[in-house]
Parts: C-alpha cells; sequence; structure tokens
C-alpha cells in the first residue's frame, strides 16, 4: 500500500522476487519541512566485467571521484554482456537487474561506458569524459536542486530495509518514478587487467538487484508541485549465502520516465538525537 504524504507517511511495500512484503503502518512523519544539512548527489551507472581487459579503467576513474567527492557519487557498477559471462572460473555479477539496464541503455558493446544521471544509452561515454560531465551535474544539482530524499536504512542476517522519504524542491512536468538498487562494496574475486587475471581483485558498487520493480521503479507523482513529500519502505531479502550483509548499500533515485533522466538530488542528512 502507498500513500503520498500530507500529514503522515504510509507504508508501501513492493516486493520484487528476492523481496518481502512488510505489513502495518508506518507512523513517521518527515522533517522535511526544515531540510537542514544537505549534500547534492549524482548517480554513475557504469558498465563493466570481469573479463574486460580495460575496465579496471573505469573502476579507478569511479574510486578517484569518490575520493573527490566524498559520499557525492552514488556509483553503479552494472556486470552485463559478454565480459560478464562466469566463464574461466571467474565471477558471475550478473542479476535480473544488470541485464534489463544493459538492455536499456542498448546493450553497449564496448567496455567501460558509463553514464551520469541518465538512463539513456545516447549518454554513454567513456570514463576519461566522467570527471567533468559529474563536475557539472554536481554544480548544477548544487545550486538547483529538483528533490530532497532522505536513506535510513538497516540490516538484518539477510535483510535490507531502506525507509525513504523526500520532497520536491520545484515545480515539475512529467512522470517520476522513485528506483532503489541493492549494491555490494569490497568483493573480493577476479578481474581481467590487461589480459592477466588478478586473483583476489577488489571489486566496488556491484549491481546485486532492484527493491522495487525491476529497473522501472514505483511512481511517485505527475506533475509534482514544490513541497510534496513523499514516503517508502522496502525490504530486499538475501538468498545468496555469500553476499555479505554489512557491505550491501541503497541507491534511491527519482527519474522522469518520458526523459529517463535522473532528477537533481539533494540528500538529506539523518537527523541523530
Amino acid at each position: 500500500m502507498k500513500y503520498t504524504l500530507n500529514i503522515i507517511i504510509g507504508l508501501f511495500a513492493i516486493t520484487l522476487w528476492s523481496c518481502d512484503t512488510i505489513e502495518g503502518p508506518y507512523m513517521v512523519k518527515p522533517n522535511i519541512d526544515s531540510i537542514g544539512d544537505t549534500y547534492e548527489t549524482i548517480v554513475v551507472f557504469e558498465f563493466t566485467g570481469w573479463n574486460c581487459p580495460y575496465c579496471y579503467l573505469g573502476h579507478e576513474a569511479i574510486s578517484e571521484l569518490e575520493d573527490f567527492y566524498p559520499d557525492r557519487i552514488k556509483a553503479i557498477a552494472i556486470h552485463a554482456g559478454g565480459f560478464a559471462e562466469p566463464g574461466n572460473d571467474g565471477p558471475d555479477y550478473r542479476c535480473e537487474t544488470s541485464n534489463a539496464l544493459f538492455q536499456k541503455f542498448g546493450s553497449p558493446g564496448e567496455f567501460p561506458t558509463g553514464a551520469i544521471n541518465s538512463l539513456n544509452g545516447f549518454d554513454l561515454d567513456s570514463p576519461t569524459a566522467w570527471s567533468s560531465i559529474v563536475s557539472s551535474e554536481l554544480t548544477s544539482t548544487k545550486n538547483s536542486p529538483e528533490v530532497y530524499l532522505e536513506l535510513n536504512i538497516s540490516h538484518s542476517v539477510n535483510t535490507v530495509n531502506a525507509n525513504i522519504i523526500g520532497k520536491f524542491a520545484t515545480d515539475l512536468e512529467g512522470t517520476y518514478n522513485l528506483c532503489a538498487y541493492i549494491i555490494e562494496k569490497g568483493i573480493i574475486a577476479p578481474q581481467n587487467k590487461l589480459g592477466t587475471i588478478i586473483e583476489e581483485y577488489e571489486h566496488q558498487n556491484v549491481l546485486r538487484g532492484s527493491m522495487v520493480n525491476g529497473i522501472i521503479g514505483e511512481n511517485v507523482s505527475i506533475n509534482p508541485n514544490s513541497g510534496k513529500v513523499f514516503g517508502f519502505e522496502y525490504s530486499f531479502e538475501i538468498s545468496d549465502p555469500e553476499w555479505i550483509v554489512d557491505s550491501l548499500e541503497v541507491i534511491p533515485f527519482l527519474y522522469n520516465i518520458e526523459t529517463n533522466y535522473i532528477l537533481k538530488t539533494k540528500y538529506i542528512k539523518p537527523k541523530t538525537e
């Protein structure tokens, strides 16, 4: 069940093949009117594969961006296509979500490649272009955000829970959906680097799945007005014993389903007592 917020956030829980349905009221009222500390963020979709000899360049570019812009980079490493096939004892990081994104982006043939704040194949660029695009996107978001998001996550033995609340920062036209992807950091596994297999390579930001309705996400609003508030709660059940629960993170984002562009997003730093 989903509720648009004016006074109280209603619970919304959607299941994908690995998600549990949560029932009962989600009685948390977001403190959105006094936003407090915020920071601009961008989403980077990185297409990669363990058997891609040059994909380490994409990994290094993401790492440099994360170091230069702490907390601002929400990177999603999408293992898909021929370079991600698990032959020769390589890892298999493909999932339904990564395969669907590969098709949505037009099945790119040259790796590594990536897109910033866009789900359009024509926005894919090589790692050498990412830095300037990221800088421009972050500056634009800092000056004119379109949505504020606050994310609170919790882990149990085999479940990741995410509470996502937000507020539109300006009047917008179009239809907007919310996605919430699960990624895993710090996975040690083989990686092809210039034709040599590095057996204990550290993989970061590996896409594990979607918390809600695949790559489509859940509808939030049509033609939203500035100040409109929304809230959702999702749960993702982990069925693979090799996943490290504490290494899993959630990346939520809103996008226009007609243009496939992600809204300029500022995160709200969770309040602490």
